[in-house]
This record gives C-alpha cells, sequence and structure tokens, in this order.
C-alpha cells in the first residue's frame, strides 16, 4: 500500500510592517519548512487580490492595514 505525501499548504502573508512581515515569513518556515508562501502583501486590497487569483489554505492577516482590514 502507497502513502500519500501531505501536499504543502499554500500560505498568503499580509502586513503593513515590511519588517514584521519578513519576521513572520521566517518564522513560518523555521518552524514549518513544508509551507509554501506564495503570496506577501502590504495591503489590505492586495491581500484580498490575491487571494481571490490563487488557491490559499491559510491566510495570515494584520488586522490593520491599509485598504482594508485583515477582518475584511
Amino acid at each position: 500500500m502507497t502513502e500519500m505525501a501531505a501536499k504543502a499548504p499554500v500560505v498568503l502573508l499580509a502586513d503593513d510592517e515590511p519588517l514584521l512581515l519578513e519576521a513572520l515569513e521566517d518564522e513560518l518556515i523555521n518552524i514549518w519548512p513544508e509551507v509554501n508562501i506564495v503570496s506577501r502583501n502590504q495591503t489590505g486590497t492586495q491581500a484580498i487580490d490575491e487571494f481571490r487569483k490563487q488557491q490559499i489554505d491559510i491566510a495570515f492577516l494584520d488586522i490593520q492595514m491599509p485598504g482594508a482590514t485583515g477582518l475584511e
């Protein structure tokens, strides 16, 4: 019997603070090496557009960002 390989989760990151966005990406890769970060965004509007374009499994969103909040 063969085992199916687990699919790497597709992740979107959004934070308007570039240093925090970079730190979040570094920490995620450090603790979850197989994660597939496909989108890094600095505004809520960008994050929404990217979320609609791609098949995202997990989104890490800042609550307060220009254009739209992480809750929107």
